[in-house]
């Protein structure tokens, strides 16, 4: 299994000039609804309600158009009425109301700004009157109300301080009253309010304690009486209330066990009896209740079939009752319910079809009345900012302009590097000779022993590197490049020794 690591890439041109950065290798978690992370980090924008300063400011006017909150942040979840966020050295942090303990603070007093909870987290989600994070180490953690068991420490006891609930988990996401969470193993495990059977166990039992519901799953998303979750290969899951089709299932009102809904998906989101679901070609499908337009087709009818929304669609996230997705060009869209400015598109009227709100967008949660996204760098916002018209067109010319760095490399090839395009310095040298036997040494290699070298001509297609082209001699790694004739990419993936 690969799991976090390094990469080492190493730029080549004809003149043997040599530029090389190491990469934090994260885990890219799919999008569910709740919680969202990104590689990188970026800035924390947020529109709507600003009731209970879950916008980082408690006012009586609520945000018409998405206001800055915050830089450095690299993954966001929101609850009613708080919302937690992760910066890029993995601190949590919350704002917002905390009546039930749901910051985690040890108080139950509202913030306004946000306040640090714990370090070492990687994953995160928050529901109506609770919160859920995981550490670096594995540990999952809640705290907030627990009246149904969604916080799955055995009781139904508020906690105000974080309760360590299980070990060994990678993602967690919560919806309502319900949690859901995804081992290291790719099992999925659930706690909470189950009263429409959307835990998957066949009952219609609360749960306070963790059950497991099924192996080999990449992704999950809960709602208010509803589930989602995504296999391995693709199969959408669906589990719980069906009265309106949100699980495409309109024969019966509640569906106790599992069953499969579609295939070839990429991303699930399941909210207030509507769900959105991303095919793997992009393809952003709707189902479910309609009232405010939150499907995005153009009309308030419920739909109990699964109905095509828009195409080339990157990410997406869930309200109550309106959408959020992310096109694979950066830009934000937007659908639903805009009563208070969640949509944030200037005004408060709801929106039958998608709108245009930000482009450069990252990662995007939403929840009742309030919606977030994180925007850094992208190819677009680079387009738009350093690309002349002609550019814009060929992404591959350099110029000044194209490269205002002057490194060498186009902001094309600096975006899928994750270099910064405005600064040279954006790259951790690492030591390299190249000599009359046109050999690239790299040094050292730290005492991991499970790697693969591997190249690539255009930074997005990559190949193993022919073993007959470099050697391993103590911790330096040597490669031929005799036979290099076209500007070269290598890079070094370490995998965990175990």
């Amino acid at each position: 299994m690969k799991l976090r690591g390094q990469l080492l890439l190493v730029f080549l041109d004809f003149s043997m000039h040599v530029l090389t950065t190491s990469i934090s290798s994260a885990q890219i978690p799919e999008r569910p609804s709740g919680g969202v992370s990104i590689q990188g980090a970026g800035t924390l924008w947020g529109m709507g309600s600003t009731t209970g300063g879950a916008l980082g400011e408690a006012g009586e006017s609520n945000y018409l158009f998405p206001v800055e909150i915050v830089e450095g942040v690299k993954a966001i979840a929101n609850g009613n009425v708080h919302t937690l966020f992760i910066k890029e050295d993995n601190t949590l942090m919350a704002m917002g109301r905390n009546v039930q303990g749901q910051l985690g603070d040890g108080t139950t007093t509202n913030r306004s700004s946000p306040v640090e909870i714990a370090d070492g987290a990687i994953s995160v989600a928050a529901a109506i009157t609770f919160s859920m994070f995981v550490k670096e180490d594995g540990t999952l953690m809640g705290m907030g109300r627990n009246r149904f068991g969604e916080l799955g420490d055995g009781t139904t006891e508020a906690r105000q301080t974080p309760v360590k609930v299980d070990s060994g988990v990678k993602h967690v996401f919560a919806g309502e009253r319900r949690t859901l969470y995804i081992k290291n193993d790719g099992t999925l495990w659930g706690m909470g309010l189950n009263d429409k059977g959307a835990l998957g166990d066949g009952t219609m039992e609360n749960k306070s304690s963790p059950i497991m519901i099924d192996t080999e799953v990449l992704s999950a998303s809960t709602g208010r009486s509803h589930s989602l979750y995504l296999k391995s290969d693709g199969t959408m899951m669906g589990m719980g209330f069906s009265e309106h089709g949100e699980l495409a299932n309109t024969g019966e009102s509640a569906i106790l066990t599992p069953v499969e809904i579609d295939t070839d998906v990429a991303a699930v989101a399941a909210s207030n009896d509507w769900s959105l679901y991303l095919k793997a070609d992009g393809t952003l499908m709707a189902m479910g209740l309609n009232e405010f337009g939150q499907l995005g087709v153009g009309d308030m009818v419920a739909k109990s079939s699964p109905v095509i929304v828009d195409e080339d669609v990157q990410a997406i996230a869930v309200g109550w009752e309106h959408g959020l997705y992310i096109k694979k060009n950066g830009s934000l869209m937007a659908m639903g319910r805009n009563d208070e400015g969640q949509l944030g598109d200037g005004t408060e009227t709801n929106r039958l079809s998608p709108v245009q709100i930000a482009l450069g967008v990252l990662a995007i949660s939403a929840s009742e009345t309030r919606s977030m996204f994180i925007k850094g760098r992208t190819f677009v916002s680079w387009l738009e900012s350093f690309f002349t018209g002609e550019e814009q067109q060929n992404p591959n010319i350099t110029g000044q302009e194209a490269d205002p760095d002057g490194d060498g490399l186009s902001n094309y090839f600096e975006f899928l590097a994750n270099f910064d395009p405005v600064d040279s310095d954006s790259r951790l040298k690492h030591n390299f000779e190249t000599g009359v036997s046109s050999t690239l040494q790299i040094w050292p290699l730290t005492n991991r022993s499970n790697f693969e070298v591997q190249t690539s001509t255009n930074l997005s297609s990559w190949t193993l590197l022919d073993s007959n082209l470099y050697v391993i001699s103590g911790d330096t790694l040597k490669i031929d490049l005799i036979n290099l004739s076209t500007r070269s990419f290598f890079r070094i993936e370490f995998f965990d020794k175990n």
